[in-house]
C-alpha cells in the first residue's frame, strides 16, 4: 500500500500512533448530527438499511415508467405501445419521457415512509423523533438545493441568451480541435469545484459544449469525448469541493474533520486530473481510445510507484 501527500501523513499517524484523527480535529458527525436516542436496546440489523433503499430503486424503476407512459399516452404517441407495454422499445420511450425530479421524490417519499415504519414497528424511535430526524436531514440538504436551482436558472437564461450560438460562432475557428476536450475538462473542473455540484456543472456545460464540439467536427466519436470531458470535469468538483454534498457526506459518514477530509483528497483528485488532461490532448489528436485508455491505467501506476510512499 503506497499514499502520498496529506494522506500518508494520516496513514502514518494511524499506525504509528493509533490515532485516527488529527489532534483538536472536529469530526464532521459530532459537529453536525447527534445520535437519535433509542427507546429501548434492540440489536441491529442490515435490513433497516437494505428495504428502505431496496424501495427507493424499486419505486423510481416503477415510477419512471408509469410516469413517462402517462406522459407518453397524454401526448397521444399511444403507438409506441402498439406492439406491448413491456417491450424493450416501450420501456426505453417511457423512462426518456418520464419527469426524473418528481419520480425521484416520490420514490424518496415513500422510502422514508417504510423507514419510520420499520423503526416504529420494532420501538426504536417514535414519531416525534422520527419527524425531528427527517426535519434536520432536509436542513441539511438546503445549500444543496439552493446551488442547484443556482446552477439550473443560470443553464436557463444560457439557452435563452443563445450563448451556444453565440460561442460557435466566436470559437469553432479558433480552437484547434484537439484543445476542446481538455479546455472543456479544465473549464468543467473549475466550475463544479466553485459550486460544489456535479449536476449543475453539466446543466450549465452540457448546452455549451456540445454545439461548440459538433460545430468543429461533426462526428459522433469527436462529440462523444467532448460529452464525457464535460461528465469527469464535473465529477472532478463533486469529489473534493468542500461545499459538495458528497463530500460533506463522505466526512460525516467517516465522523472524521471535515476539512481533513478535503485535504487528503485534493491532491488525488489534482493529480488524476493532470493526468485526464494529458489523455483528452491525446484523444483529440485521434488516437484510439483503447491506446489512451491503457496510456492512462500506466500513467496511474507511475504515478503510485513513484510518487506514492509505503505506509506498511
Amino acid at each position: 500500500l503506497q499514499d502520498f501527500g496529506p494522506m500518508h501523513k494520516a496513514e502514518m499517524r494511524a499506525r504509528t500512533t493509533g490515532a485516527v484523527l488529527r489532534p483538536n480535529s472536529i469530526p464532521m458527525m459530532a459537529e453536525t448530527m447527534s445520535p437519535m436516542p433509542m427507546q429501548k436496546e434492540s440489536k441491529s440489523s442490515i435490513w433497516y438499511a437494505i428495504v428502505p433503499i431496496g424501495v427507493l430503486i424499486l419505486g423510481a424503476f416503477v415510477g419512471f415508467y408509469v410516469n413517462g407512459y402517462s406522459a407518453l399516452i397524454a401526448d397521444g404517441q399511444s403507438a409506441i405501445f402498439a406492439n406491448g407495454m413491456f417491450t424493450f422499445d416501450a420501456i426505453i420511450q417511457a423512462f426518456g419521457a418520464s419527469d426524473a425530479s418528481v419520480v425521484l421524490f416520490i420514490a424518496a417519499m415513500f422510502a422514508c415512509v417504510v423507514a419510520i415504519i420499520m423503526g416504529l414497528t420494532k420501538k426504536l424511535f417514535n414519531i416525534q423523533e422520527a419527524l425531528d430526524t427527517v426535519l434536520t436531514g432536509i436542513k441539511s440538504m438546503n445549500i444543496t438545493v439552493v446551488i442547484l436551482l443556482l446552477a439550473w436558472s443560470l443553464a436557463g437564461i444560457i439557452g435563452e441568451l443563445g450563448t451556444s450560438t453565440f460561442l460557435v460562432g466566436q470559437l469553432s475557428d479558433v480552437i484547434k480541435p484537439f484543445m476542446l476536450p481538455a479546455i472543456v475538462f479544465v473549464l468543467g473542473s473549475i466550475i463544479s469545484f466553485a459550486t460544489g455540484t456535479s449536476y449543475g456543472t453539466m446543466g450549465i456545460l452540457m448546452p455549451l459544449a456540445v454545439p461548440l464540439a459538433w460545430s468543429i467536427d461533426p462526428t459522433a466519436d469527436y462529440l462523444i469525448l467532448n460529452i464525457g470531458a464535460v461528465l469527469t470535469g464535473a465529477i472532478f468538483g463533486d469529489h473534493c469541493s468542500p461545499i459538495s454534498d458528497t463530500t460533506i457526506l463522505s466526512s460525516m459518514g467517516a465522523a472524521v474533520d471535515h476539512m481533513d477530509h478535503v485535504k487528503t483528497q485534493m491532491p488525488y483528485a489534482l493529480s488524476i486530473a493532470g493526468l485526464s488532461i494529458t489523455i483528452y490532448l491525446l484523444a483529440g489528436l485521434g488516437i484510439n481510445v483503447w491506446l489512451t485508455l491503457i496510456i492512462g491505467v500506466a500513467m496511474v501506476i507511475a504515478l503510485v510507484r513513484f510518487v506514492g510512499k509505503p505506509v506498511g
